[in-house]
Protein backbone atom coordinates (compact mmCIF):
# COMPACT_ATOMS: atom_id res chain seq x y z
CA UNK A 1 0.00 0.00 0.00
CA UNK A 2 1.30 3.09 -0.98
CA UNK A 3 1.47 6.51 1.70
CA UNK A 4 1.15 9.24 1.12
CA UNK A 5 4.92 11.63 2.53
CA UNK A 6 4.83 14.99 4.34
CA UNK A 7 7.69 16.52 3.82
CA UNK A 8 8.81 19.13 6.22
CA UNK A 9 7.34 22.36 5.78
CA UNK A 10 10.04 24.69 6.22
CA UNK A 11 12.19 22.20 3.57
CA UNK A 12 9.66 22.01 1.30
CA UNK A 13 8.64 25.63 1.17
CA UNK A 14 12.61 26.75 0.51
CA UNK A 15 11.66 24.05 -2.68
CA UNK A 16 10.09 26.97 -4.53
CA UNK A 17 10.67 26.79 -8.24
CA UNK A 18 12.56 29.99 -8.77
CA UNK A 19 15.01 29.59 -6.07
CA UNK A 20 15.61 25.44 -6.90
CA UNK A 21 18.97 24.70 -8.63
CA UNK A 22 18.60 22.80 -12.00
CA UNK A 23 19.79 19.52 -10.73
CA UNK A 24 17.83 19.49 -7.75
CA UNK A 25 14.67 19.53 -9.81
CA UNK A 26 15.02 15.93 -10.27
CA UNK A 27 17.24 12.87 -10.88
CA UNK A 28 17.73 10.98 -14.26
CA UNK A 29 15.86 7.88 -14.06
CA UNK A 30 12.17 6.50 -15.21
CA UNK A 31 9.92 8.67 -16.94
CA UNK A 32 6.48 9.75 -15.37
CA UNK A 33 5.00 6.56 -17.51
CA UNK A 34 7.40 4.55 -16.08
CA UNK A 35 6.69 5.70 -12.32
CA UNK A 36 2.95 6.06 -12.62
CA UNK A 37 3.13 2.55 -14.14
CA UNK A 38 4.70 1.54 -10.81
CA UNK A 39 2.73 3.00 -8.14
CA UNK A 40 -0.37 1.48 -9.42
CA UNK A 41 1.32 -1.57 -8.66
CA UNK A 42 2.09 -0.30 -5.56
CA UNK A 43 5.69 0.53 -5.22
CA UNK A 44 6.66 2.80 -2.63
CA UNK A 45 9.76 3.59 -3.90
CA UNK A 46 7.92 5.28 -7.18
CA UNK A 47 5.84 7.01 -5.40
CA UNK A 48 8.67 8.88 -3.23
CA UNK A 49 10.51 9.42 -6.51
CA UNK A 50 7.16 10.85 -8.06
CA UNK A 51 6.69 13.04 -5.24
CA UNK A 52 10.67 13.90 -5.46
CA UNK A 53 10.37 14.83 -8.97
CA UNK A 54 7.04 17.22 -8.45
CA UNK A 55 7.19 18.97 -5.10
CA UNK A 56 8.94 21.67 -6.26
CA UNK A 57 6.53 22.45 -8.86
CA UNK A 58 3.44 21.83 -6.45
CA UNK A 59 5.32 24.21 -3.57
CA UNK A 60 5.77 27.02 -6.00
CA UNK A 61 1.77 27.01 -6.36
CA UNK A 62 0.85 28.13 -2.54
CA UNK A 63 3.51 30.29 -2.65
CA UNK A 64 2.94 32.09 -5.71
CA UNK A 65 -1.05 32.85 -4.15
CA UNK A 66 0.86 34.48 -1.17
CA UNK A 67 0.17 31.11 1.18
CA UNK A 68 2.79 31.11 3.86
CA UNK A 69 4.34 27.78 5.14
CA UNK A 70 1.96 25.76 6.78
CA UNK A 71 -0.61 26.12 4.38
CA UNK A 72 1.77 25.52 1.34
CA UNK A 73 2.56 22.22 3.34
CA UNK A 74 -1.71 21.89 3.59
CA UNK A 75 -2.12 22.18 0.31
CA UNK A 76 1.21 19.78 -0.83
CA UNK A 77 -0.14 17.09 1.41
CA UNK A 78 -3.90 17.81 -0.37
CA UNK A 79 -2.71 17.74 -3.43
CA UNK A 80 -0.84 14.12 -3.08
CA UNK A 81 -3.83 12.62 -1.51
CA UNK A 82 -5.59 13.54 -5.05
CA UNK A 83 -2.83 12.51 -7.32
CA UNK A 84 -3.09 9.09 -5.05
CA UNK A 85 -6.40 8.45 -5.38
CA UNK A 86 -6.29 9.60 -9.32
CA UNK A 87 -3.21 7.75 -10.09
CA UNK A 88 -5.74 5.08 -12.51
CA UNK A 89 -7.66 7.78 -14.54
CA UNK A 90 -4.75 9.78 -15.61
CA UNK A 91 -4.70 8.94 -19.26
CA UNK A 92 -1.73 11.21 -20.18
CA UNK A 93 0.94 10.64 -18.06
CA UNK A 94 3.32 12.99 -20.48
CA UNK A 95 0.76 15.63 -19.35
CA UNK A 96 1.37 15.39 -15.62
CA UNK A 97 3.26 18.04 -15.15
CA UNK A 98 -0.14 20.41 -16.36
CA UNK A 99 -2.25 18.50 -14.04
CA UNK A 100 -0.44 18.73 -10.89
CA UNK A 101 -0.65 22.83 -11.94
CA UNK A 102 -4.64 22.56 -12.81
CA UNK A 103 -5.16 20.46 -9.50
CA UNK A 104 -2.93 22.60 -7.19
CA UNK A 105 -4.39 25.69 -8.54
CA UNK A 106 -8.03 24.36 -7.75
CA UNK A 107 -7.08 23.27 -4.35
CA UNK A 108 -5.34 26.96 -3.58
CA UNK A 109 -8.43 28.98 -4.53
CA UNK A 110 -10.61 26.20 -2.44
CA UNK A 111 -8.85 27.09 0.17
CA UNK A 112 -8.53 30.79 -0.91
CA UNK A 113 -12.66 30.82 -1.13
CA UNK A 114 -13.12 29.15 2.25
CA UNK A 115 -11.30 32.19 3.50
CA UNK A 116 -13.81 34.73 1.96
CA UNK A 117 -16.85 32.54 3.11
CA UNK A 118 -15.14 32.30 6.93
CA UNK A 119 -14.76 36.39 6.36
CA UNK A 120 -18.36 36.48 5.53
CA UNK A 121 -17.33 38.56 2.55
CA UNK A 122 -19.93 38.64 -0.25
CA UNK A 123 -19.11 37.18 -3.48
CA UNK A 124 -20.52 40.18 -4.95
CA UNK A 125 -17.81 42.32 -3.79
CA UNK A 126 -15.21 40.69 -6.18
CA UNK A 127 -17.26 40.38 -9.39
CA UNK A 128 -18.29 37.85 -11.64
CA UNK A 129 -14.52 36.17 -12.17
CA UNK A 130 -12.21 34.52 -9.58
CA UNK A 131 -9.91 37.51 -8.14
CA UNK A 132 -7.45 34.57 -6.71
CA UNK A 133 -6.73 32.91 -10.00
CA UNK A 134 -3.03 33.28 -10.81
CA UNK A 135 -2.74 34.49 -15.12
CA UNK A 136 -3.03 31.30 -17.05
CA UNK A 137 0.23 32.38 -18.60
CA UNK A 138 1.79 31.89 -15.06
CA UNK A 139 0.44 29.05 -14.89
CA UNK A 140 1.84 27.87 -18.01
CA UNK A 141 4.69 29.59 -17.65
CA UNK A 142 5.75 27.23 -14.56
CA UNK A 143 4.55 24.04 -16.65
CA UNK A 144 7.13 25.53 -19.04
CA UNK A 145 9.84 25.60 -16.53
CA UNK A 146 9.09 22.08 -15.24
CA UNK A 147 9.40 20.71 -18.79
CA UNK A 148 12.81 22.82 -19.14
CA UNK A 149 14.40 21.49 -16.07
CA UNK A 150 13.14 18.09 -16.22
CA UNK A 151 14.66 18.06 -19.69
CA UNK A 152 18.05 19.51 -18.19
CA UNK A 153 18.13 17.06 -15.56
CA UNK A 154 18.92 14.31 -18.39
CA UNK A 155 21.91 16.31 -19.71
CA UNK A 156 25.20 14.67 -18.87
CA UNK A 157 26.59 16.09 -15.43
CA UNK A 158 29.07 18.20 -17.54
CA UNK A 159 25.94 19.39 -19.65
CA UNK A 160 23.77 20.34 -16.53
CA UNK A 161 26.36 22.33 -14.79
CA UNK A 162 27.33 24.34 -18.40
CA UNK A 163 23.71 24.99 -18.93
CA UNK A 164 23.49 26.19 -14.88
CA UNK A 165 26.33 28.22 -15.43
CA UNK A 166 25.12 30.17 -18.46
CA UNK A 167 21.29 30.70 -17.66
CA UNK A 168 22.06 31.56 -13.81
CA UNK A 169 21.82 34.93 -12.45
CA UNK A 170 25.13 34.93 -11.63
CA UNK A 171 26.44 34.23 -14.91
CA UNK A 172 25.37 38.33 -15.89
CA UNK A 173 28.64 39.14 -14.59
CA UNK A 174 30.91 36.34 -14.90
CA UNK A 175 33.13 35.71 -18.17
CA UNK A 176 33.84 32.86 -20.12
CA UNK A 177 37.47 32.62 -18.50
CA UNK A 178 35.49 32.46 -14.96
CA UNK A 179 33.40 29.91 -16.25
CA UNK A 180 35.66 27.60 -17.77
CA UNK A 181 37.64 27.68 -14.96
CA UNK A 182 34.78 27.14 -12.70
CA UNK A 183 34.11 23.80 -15.18
CA UNK A 184 37.42 22.78 -15.08
CA UNK A 185 37.47 22.83 -18.92
CA UNK A 186 39.43 24.49 -21.93
CA UNK A 187 38.48 28.44 -22.55
CA UNK A 188 38.39 27.58 -25.90
CA UNK A 189 36.08 24.35 -25.59
CA UNK A 190 33.19 26.21 -23.70
CA UNK A 191 31.64 27.73 -27.07
CA UNK A 192 31.80 24.14 -28.75
CA UNK A 193 30.51 22.56 -25.87
CA UNK A 194 27.45 24.84 -24.82
CA UNK A 195 26.28 24.20 -28.50
CA UNK A 196 26.37 20.22 -28.41
CA UNK A 197 24.46 20.40 -24.39
CA UNK A 198 21.70 22.88 -25.74
CA UNK A 199 21.63 20.28 -28.95
CA UNK A 200 21.23 17.60 -26.79
CA UNK A 201 18.42 19.84 -25.21
CA UNK A 202 16.42 20.38 -27.73
CA UNK A 203 16.50 16.80 -28.97
CA UNK A 204 15.08 15.79 -25.28
CA UNK A 205 12.23 18.92 -25.24
CA UNK A 206 10.96 17.69 -28.49
CA UNK A 207 10.84 14.17 -27.31
CA UNK A 208 8.67 15.86 -24.25
CA UNK A 209 6.46 17.29 -26.68
CA UNK A 210 7.70 20.85 -25.98
CA UNK A 211 8.42 22.69 -28.87
CA UNK A 212 10.80 25.91 -27.67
Amino acid sequence: MILPRRQGRREAAASNIARVPIRAETSRGPSDEELLTSCLRGEQVAWNALIDRYSALIYSIPLKYGFGEADAGDVFQSVCVTLLEKLGSIRAPRGLAAWIITTTSRECLAVLRNRRVAAALPAAEFGPSDPYQLPEEELLGLERRHVIRSAISHLPDNCQRLIEALFSDAHERASYQTLASGLGVPVNSLGPTRGRCLEKLRRLLLAAGYTP
